[in-house]
């Protein structure tokens, strides 16, 4: 019974993690000893529990046990890992503990922001588009793919001037850029981002870029 007291909330606040961070899939088996050391934690935080008749309480009270029990090896974990991942991320924590997030590019899409997207393919070409609240991008350890909802013209500057009409989007590879430039929204292209007023271009002092130089780890 204590055997699973310690290992199956380990395992819980690995599943719960594990949906918060991209992270690489992983082998239980190889973390087993974490499990056990976040069970453990776990364990400690319920201590009290050992001094409750747990026999008489379920005879008695059954769905006061059954409520202890999900608390205990369920909730108690789930909540903790949550705790972890905000601390982890953290403006404070800044400097004495990593960021979760593996690259820079799941640190940037993992903010949702809106936002003006010029990608710099390879062949040269450069291709404008919107990401908003329906656009998506894939996290690690996926291939970094993002699909912007709106693709945007572009004038011969290549300033991103406005929705092509008809457009609903499409997905880029991040495989076939040199690298992803971002520029943030004016409060008139925020409120409608399709009015057709230019946002952004590779001059412009808010754009931001990803590039192949290396990965955050």
């Amino acid at each position: 019974m204590y055997f699973y007291a310690l290992v199956a909330p380990g395992l819980v606040a690995f599943m719960v993690y594990d949906l918060l961070v991209p992270t690489q899939r992983r082998d239980f088996g190889a973390n087993f000893v974490q499990a056990l050391t976040f069970g453990g934690i776990n364990f400690a935080l319920w201590a009290w529990v050992a001094l409750i008749n747990l026999r008489s309480l379920a005879e008695d009270h059954p769905l006061r046990f059954y409520l202890l029990a999900v608390a205990m090896l369920l909730l108690s974990p789930a909540v903790l890992a949550y705790i972890l991942v905000r601390l982890r991320n953290a403006e404070f924590m800044k400097g004495i503990i990593s960021s979760t997030a593996p690259t820079g590019w799941d640190a940037f899409f993992g903010r949702g922001e809106s936002c003006l997207v010029l990608f710099h393919l390879k062949n040269g070409e450069k291709i404008g588009g919107l990401f908003a609240d329906r656009s998506d991008a894939s996290t690690f350890p996926n291939v970094q793919q993002v699909y912007v909802e709106e693709f945007w013209k572009l004038d011969e500057d290549f300033n991103l001037l406005e929705k092509i009409p008809r457009s609903n989007g499409g997905i880029i590879d991040k495989m076939d850029c040199d690298y992803v430039e971002f520029f943030t929204l004016n409060n008139q292209a925020s409120d409608d981002p399709t009015n057709g007023t230019s946002n952004g271009s590779p001059d412009d002092d808010q754009g931001r870029a990803i590039e192949d130089e290396g990965d955050r780890r």
